[in-house]
């Protein structure tokens, strides 16, 4: 038994799913910024700490050599469809058979495809 969801079902998930990633997304900044003290940063006297500059320069590390990998991703994935589209596989019309499932059971049935009377 196989379970197919309905598509205002996937819709919704769907719209759950970009509403939680924003909410999380934007959680961040917004906790950051609230926590700054306005009055030090406008005279030019408030230092931010060493962790969060390593912090931040590790996240921009990580962020470039994970879009490279999708990149490099996207191009070998590209080229293996393409290789799978273009591919010559040699077939030929003796190669293939095909079979009339329909008129082979009915033949077997005792009625031999009429109907019974």
């Amino acid at each position: 038994m196989s379970y197919c969801p309905s598509k205002s079902l996937i819709y919704l998930f769907l719209f759950g799913l970009i509403l939680v990633t924003g909410l999380i997304a934007g959680s961040y900044p917004a906790l950051f910024l609230s926590s700054l003290n306005p009055a030090k940063i406008l005279k030019g006297t408030f230092k931010f700490g060493s962790g969060s500059v390593y912090l931040r320069k590790g996240l921009v590390v990580f962020q470039f050599v994970l879009s490279l990998i999708l990149l490099i991703a996207t191009v070998v994935i590209s080229r293996q469809t393409d290789y799978i589209q273009n591919k010559n596989l040699d077939m030929t019309a003796k190669m293939c058979s095909t079979y009339r499932w329909k008129e082979i059971w009915l033949q077997s049935t005792p009625f031999s495809g009429s109907k019974p009377q």
